[in-house]
């Protein structure tokens, strides 16, 4: 997404749209939720009734990472140098010293 953004602005407006809907949702005083069930409007009238005690740890460890990822400026993360597993952690490329031999 981070290089998409600048493409195609459809990606940061979903992006902020899964921002924005975390934070509405999910959102508790000590941390955040998971949903029983996200197509259930009941949500709307009774959120603690859909909300599941516990905060999956996925949603920091990548969720919220390639949010920030897709937002932060390009010189906050060289691409150049790292790339990113599907977990989002990020692993610094290497380079070979003779890169034709």
């Amino acid at each position: 997404l981070h290089r998409l953004r600048s493409e195609d602005p459809k990606y940061s407006e979903m992006a902020w749209s899964v921002f924005q809907s975390i934070e509405k949702y999910c959102k508790m005083d000590v941390g955040y939720s998971g949903l029983k069930d996200v197509d259930s409007l009941e949500f709307l009238d009774n959120r603690d009734s859909n909300r599941v005690n516990s905060m999956p740890s996925f949603l920091i460890a990548e969720t919220l990472k390639y949010l920030l990822l897709t937002f932060a400026p390009d010189s906050h993360v060289s691409l150049h140098d790292f790339v990113f597993t599907t977990e989002a952690h990020p692993l610094r490329q290497l380079y070979t010293l003779n890169p034709s031999g």
